[in-house]
């Protein structure tokens, strides 16, 4: 809003309005609607012309936040924000997500410059994982995070989060294919080993809010052993190979039983609670999305098209549609999509959890792999599912800073961003959006 215009406005309102608090909501509503003016003006970009765009700006804020100046080289910062709540620092989950959508991202370009960039981030990233997986911490490789000058963050937190070495492995194999680097090999093997030996203990979520068994640990483990299966065979390390294939096989089995193949309107979040938050009472969590996102392999056991994930996905749409005062708008494309209808958490306190970016975006990415998926085996109908992903980033496109910033949560009853700025996986997550509906249009 022009701030001239909203100052003689808030002058105006204080004058003639009979209280200082409805002045101050008439103000808010004006900026709202002016705001809503400048972003529906931003929506006649269609879905391909704004991931292109902020793709570029999203590589560029993920890139900032590698190697941050007052830390290692190779540290990645869940985001620049230190304080309520603090994200300064390097979450091994994070990183590893960070590191393969600049992986995609490097597929994508013709930029020598870009590239050359991404890979002195990469090898920087490497080096770092090496150094802090030596580390003594409480959890073992089953840490969640770290300091960015590369020493252990000992304070009370949700420990283990044993999905962080499975993403760290799969992340080092796909880096081990770009480089020669043969030292990577005894980084990519200690992860593989821990997951190999304790993908059954009990683990934090993804959120790091509750200890059970988790869809998506289980996921990203399982595809750690099914690459690390193939990498260990090219090593000649045979025993591994074995091993893991063996480890593959068994978490493939309490997938299948314990969340796949279950009756119910939806593929369930958790099983088998033994600490943490209670009151998740729904099972129903962006995080499978997400578990099948970053844990796919490419043996058609859980499939993008699969009945059960469709329903995930349209559970998760109409619950969030109708909780969100935001969503309640359908002048907007699109859905806002929160972490978990239960969620409490807003950022700087536990006031009611808003939708966040990176849920949105994942809700776009599933559907444009689902398109994929019908186009070879032969649906007509399979680029509906696109135009269904685009309105996912639609909305978030509506709701995004106009600067380009992402942060982590938009505010529910108003659409403006909130929590951390600019959250280093929400620029990940228009990268992998990007590529998928790309990969999906070949």
């Amino acid at each position: 809003m022009n701030f001239k215009i909203g100052f003689v406005f808030s002058l105006a309102s204080l004058f003639l309005m009979p209280t200082i608090g409805y002045a101050l909501s008439e103000c808010h509503r004006i900026y709202k609607i002016e705001s809503k003016m400048v972003h529906g003006h931003k929506l006649r970009s269609n879905a391909t012309v704004w991931l292109g765009e902020h793709s570029v700006v999203s590589t560029r804020k993920i890139m900032e936040n590698i190697s941050p100046a007052d830390g290692l080289p190779g540290s990645i910062i869940a985001a620049r924000t230190r304080g309520n709540p603090d994200y300064y620092f390097h979450w091994i989950r994070d990183a590893a997500l960070v590191v393969e959508s600049l992986i995609g991202r490097r597929k994508l370009s013709n930029d020598p410059t870009e590239i050359n960039s991404i890979d002195q981030k990469i090898s920087e990233y490497v080096a770092f994982s090496g150094q802090i997986q030596k580390l003594p911490t409480p959890s073992g490789l089953g840490e969640p995070k770290v300091n960015v000058n590369g020493t252990v963050f000992s304070d009370p937190w949700g420990r283990p989060q044993n999905d962080s070495p499975a993403l760290r492995a799969v992340s080092m194999i796909h880096i081990a294919k770009l480089s020669k680097k043969s030292a990577i090999k005894f980084l990519i093997k200690a992860d593989l080993d821990f997951v190999a030996e304790h993908w059954q203990d009990p683990s934090f979520d993804l959120w790091e809010e509750v200890l059970g068994t988790h869809f998506y640990t289980l996921m990203v483990q399982r595809k750690a052993m099914a690459e690390g299966a193939e990498f260990a065979k090219t090593i000649g390390d045979f025993p591994s190979e074995k091993n893991y294939r063996d480890q593959k096989k068994l978490i493939e089995r309490v997938l299948l039983d314990k969340f796949w193949n279950v009756e119910g309107n939806y593929i369930p979040t958790t099983i088998s609670q033994v600490g943490g938050l209670p009151g998740k009472d729904s099972n129903l969590d962006i995080a499978v999305v997400l578990g099948l996102l970053h844990g796919t392999v490419n043996d058609s056991v859980f499939k993008f098209s699969d009945s059960r994930f469709l329903n995930t996905l349209q559970s998760l749409e109409t619950r969030f549609k109708n909780l969100y005062a935001i969503n309640k708008n359908n002048d907007i494309p699109g859905t806002a999509i929160g972490r978990y209808p239960e969620d409490l958490f807003s950022g700087p306190d536990r006031s009611g959890g808003n939708p966040w970016v990176l849920a949105t975006l994942a809700m776009a990415e599933a559907y444009y792999n689902v398109a994929a998926e019908f186009k070879i085996q032969g649906r007509t109908d399979w680029k509906r599912f696109i135009e269904k992903g685009d309105t996912f980033i639609q909305r978030t496109q509506y709701h995004a800073n106009l600067d380009g910033s992402l942060n982590e949560q938009i505010q529910r009853d108003t659409g403006f961003m909130t929590s951390v700025s600019d959250l280093t996986w929400s620029h990940a997550a228009v990268l992998t959006a990007n590529l998928a509906r790309k990969k999906a249009l070949e």
